[in-house]
């Protein structure tokens, strides 16, 4: 018997590769499909995780060491001190504040909606912003409903956030 360079081969005599890519495993799933779904499953393990500890008030810094684990594996490396001044996930910190700040957005979109005696939402703009390649100037500015600068009906408020971080 020869010595195969692809143990696995042997190990496995049921799964072998096939470069078109028609394999099925035996639980009937072709190999996209079961990327797909573990992909899927990731997602939904994101957003439940999300959901939880927003609903929790999880600080930024604290959600985002939740969510390292789900990063590329060549992403984890990228590191800042920013905002907070420890160091941490740039990409997990960015994700984190951009969730919450998504969150407190549509909870305020859907109070004022649920409140007959609010009218309009004002955009505002932090004082710390960045100058980022987006809408936020343009939104705080706009007067075409007649309730003033940057104040839309509450029913028709721009997509927010507008950007990440």
């Amino acid at each position: 018997m020869a010595i195969s360079r692809y143990p696995w081969v042997q190990a496995r005599r049921s799964v072998y590769y096939d470069a078109l890519h028609r394999y099925v495993h035996p639980d009937g799933y072709r190999l996209s499909d079961r990327v797909w779904r573990a992909g899927a499953k990731t997602r939904n393990q994101m957003a439940n995780l999300l959901d939880y500890h927003i609903r929790a008030g999880t600080s930024a810094v604290d959600l985002a060491k939740e969510i390292e684990e789900f990063l590329q594996r060549e992403r984890r490396g990228v590191r800042t001190k920013k905002p907070y001044g420890t160091w941490g996930s740039y990409d997990a910190r960015r994700l984190a504040r951009t969730e919450i700040t998504a969150a407190h957005g549509r909870a305020t979109i859907g109070d004022a909606l649920a409140n007959p005696h609010v009218y309009g939402i004002q955009w505002a703009l932090s004082a710390f912003r960045d100058a980022w390649n987006c809408n936020c100037q343009e939104n705080s500015e706009v007067d075409g409903y007649g309730l003033g600068p940057g104040v839309y009906p509450v029913d028709q408020v721009p997509q927010y956030p507008d950007h990440p971080h």
